[in-house]
């Protein structure tokens, strides 16, 4: 801190006020005037305004000092005078050394320890700063039993008290071998060499020359401004903001800037400082055009607005830039390489490293596996990269679900591709949507192991829609494929859905309430199932027994002993009974042979599901009865077609009769050779009669219809 550091007093008077600044008084007029003028021109605040920093000398001072004026570093000995050839004091240093390191706020309040000796001797604006060193382990051992405030500060104490200030004491103290060049420096302790080792090694400080230090020189105000613009770099100094380029419109002066996980955008003063560090530290001005994408900076703002810029030296600077579209194959940060599967198909490995910054929607997220599989655009520069963005997707995936992370930024899950078989990482929306079990449902609740159907969307996952891995579902057989290499069952289940399910190689088979086999199983069986991943790994199934009644229509054999009847039920329905060499075939209640039953006869039949387990033959038929409405009728033939209501919809019936037909209108006998007459298209119609061959013949015709 400045010696010239001006102390203001207001004293009250009856009339009149003065301000005291040191000895010189001025009238409160004067004062109020140069207020009132700075609130009409107000100055460029961040503006350097020293005038002896313009002499070309000082061309290689000039920029840290810019950089510590507008980072409250450091002031001038006047409004205009630097004084850059100045050797500083150590109580000045001190202060700016605090500073620097962005601790100024937890000075206040603090006070020096009453066996620090000669007190009087420092600056009241130094007290905390230096009694706040002391409490931060700067000022140690002989600095504070003889602190030497106005004292100038030498090469070497500044050595001590920045290695210090920075925490770099442990680092210092594990040398083991000295490796510097100066030979004027053996006269200091060997600890003290160390701590010069880790400064030059920083490159915070270098020599004078190739081979020589000069540790007792004093340091000016113009190197101290270069040595505190080092060590801001290893400070947490919150006004010296830290990013890289993103992008530069070099039309209305505006810069993307990526700071931490967000990119920020600013306006560049017009006048605002701007400078290029080279490999030893030193600044160079540049102008707006000079900044490039992915170029690392160190920055100072102002209401949103960039007054001074550093660009860090690198290595690959003005080296070509490259850009790559294709697949991450394999993402290792710990090992420093990156697989990409280009468009063409090809395979390319490139390296990586904690400068490679990834995003997403613009926003950096870290480099982790979840990033395998995903498309992407990458920058890079001789094989190294410097950027990836994740190009979005939209696409459907169905699976396995194999784990969900979600302490990862940003999240995501694991999926087992079922159509690929590859494990695939897809990031998580923020808004996703969640089903399980056809329940809404949180990320919390989905298991490893679920299969899943999850959408995504622009490269995030939207949507999730999740069953349970291992699920039990009851329901009816409604047939059984052994056209694959595992049998396939179809499952009419309980919520009247039909599904197909494969049979796992060790299913468990219980029928009936015993062991049993798949060949056990038949169609119409109630059945509960448990299903894992659309196999049925278990099945319990229980005969459902019905007795149908009805004619023999049609009989047709097969070579392998099953056959299958067609017969007409009591409600003039058709049905099918298969009968296979286990079905018990009786008549007069004696066993016969399928090969014995003929058309026309009327049989009972027990049935499990589509097969008979006993057929009953009664040759004696029962009179059935139809009703239904006249369509038309064929007098010729002596056919007539009716539309039948039944379970299934609307049926057409042929109905046959003969001369020995009995025909009614109404309750009134009808000539058969007049049915025509009597017997209308929609009348409605009840016939008695019985199944012949096939054929339903009529007995009984009646005519329901008595007036139209």
């Amino acid at each position: 801190m400045d010696k010239c550091r001006n102390k203001l007093i207001i004293k009250k008077e009856r009339s009149w006020k003065m301000l005291k600044i040191k000895n010189n008084y001025f009238n409160i007029l004067s004062t109020t005037i140069a207020i009132i003028l700075i609130a009409i021109f107000p100055l460029n605040v961040y503006a350097m305004p020293f005038k002896d920093l313009e002499d070309k000398k000082f061309d290689w001072a000039r920029p840290y000092v810019e950089k510590m004026y507008n980072l409250g570093v450091v002031s001038g000995k006047s409004q205009n005078v630097f004084a850059p050839s100045d050797p500083i004091k150590r109580q000045e240093f001190i202060v700016m050394l605090i500073k620097a390191l962005g601790e100024e706020s937890k000075v206040k309040g603090k006070l020096l320890p009453k066996d620090f000796t000669k007190q009087e001797k420092i600056q009241n604006w130094a007290k905390e700063y230096i009694a706040y060193s002391i409490e931060k382990g700067i000022i140690t051992g002989e600095d504070y039993k003889n602190f030497r405030p106005d004292e100038n500060l030498k090469r070497y104490e500044a050595v001590i008290f920045i290695t210090k200030a920075l925490g770099f004491e442990n680092e210092a103290k594990s040398i083991k071998n000295l490796n510097l060049p100066f030979k004027d420096i053996y006269t200091l302790s060997f600890e003290t060499r160390k701590y010069l080792q880790v400064i030059i090694n920083k490159n915070i400080m270098s020599g004078v020359d190739k081979e020589n230090f000069k540790p007792y020189d004093a340091i000016t105000r113009a190197q101290a401004a270069k040595i505190l613009s080092q060590v801001s770099k290893f400070a947490k100094n919150t006004k010296l903001l830290s990013g890289r380029i993103q992008n530069v419109n070099y039309i209305n002066g505006s810069i993307e800037i990526l700071k931490g996980d967000t990119v920020e955008n600013y306006e560049v003063e017009k006048e605002a400082s701007l400078f290029k560090e080279d490999a030893k530290g030193n600044l160079a001005k540049i102008g707006l055009n000079d900044l490039k994408k992915y170029q690392n900076v160190n920055y100072i703002i102002k209401s949103n607005r960039i007054i001074y810029l550093e660009v860090l030296y690198s290595e690959e600077v003005n080296k070509t830039e490259e850009t790559y579209e294709g697949k991450i194959k394999a993402l290792n940060p710990q090992n420093n390489y990156l697989i990409i599967e280009k468009l063409d198909g090809s395979i390319s490995t490139f390296i990586i490293d904690s400068n490679t910054k990834c995003f997403i929607n613009n926003k950096n997220v870290p480099l982790t596996d979840s990033l395998i599989g995903q498309r992407v655009s990458i920058a890079t520069v001789n094989g190294k990269v410097l950027e990836i963005e994740i190009i979005g997707e939209n696409k459907e995936v169905k699976g396995i679900l194999k784990g969900v992370i979600l302490n990862a930024s940003p999240p995501y899950i694991i999926i087992e591709n079922s159509d690929t078989g590859q494990i695939e990482s897809l990031l998580l929306s923020l808004s996703v949507e969640i089903n399980r079990n056809d329940k809404l449902a949180t990320l919390n609740e989905l298991l490893g192991g679920d299969l899943v159907t999850v959408t995504v969307t622009n490269g995030n996952v939207t949507k999730i829609i999740a069953e349970s891995a291992e699920k039990t579902l009851t329901g009816m057989i409604k047939a059984i494929k052994y056209t694959n290499k595992t049998p396939i069952i179809t499952f009419i289940l309980s919520d009247g859905n039909t599904k197909d399910f494969e049979v796992d190689n060790q299913i468990k088979i219980m029928k009936n309430g015993a062991a049993a086999k798949i060949s056990d199983l038949k169609i119409s069986d109630e059945a509960t199932v448990v299903v894992r991943y659309d196999k049925i790994m278990a099945i319990s199934a229980k005969t459902v027994k019905k007795e149908l009644n009805g004619i023999i229509k049609e009989i047709s054999h097969s070579s392998l002993n099953y056959s299958k009847i067609t017969i007409i039920d009591e409600k003039g329905n058709e049905d099918y009974i298969n009968i296979t060499p286990n079905t018990e075939v009786i008549k007069d209640k004696k066993y016969i042979t399928v090969y014995d039953l003929k058309p026309d006869y009327n049989i009972k039949a027990v049935l499990e599901g589509e097969e008979a387990k006993s057929i009953e033959v009664f040759v004696k038929q029962s009179l059935n009865t139809l009703k239904g409405k006249i369509k038309y009728i064929h007098k010729d033939v002596m056919v007539i077609i009716i539309d039948i209501e039944t379970e299934k919809g609307l049926e057409t019936k042929e109905i046959h009769y003969s001369t020995n037909t009995q025909v009614f209108k109404g309750n009134r006998s009808v000539v058969l050779s007049r049915i025509t007459d009597y017997f209308i298209e929609g009348d409605d119609i009840l016939i008695v009669g019985k199944f012949e061959g096939g054929l339903f013949k009529a007995d009984i015709l009646i005519d329901l219809t008595i007036e139209r």
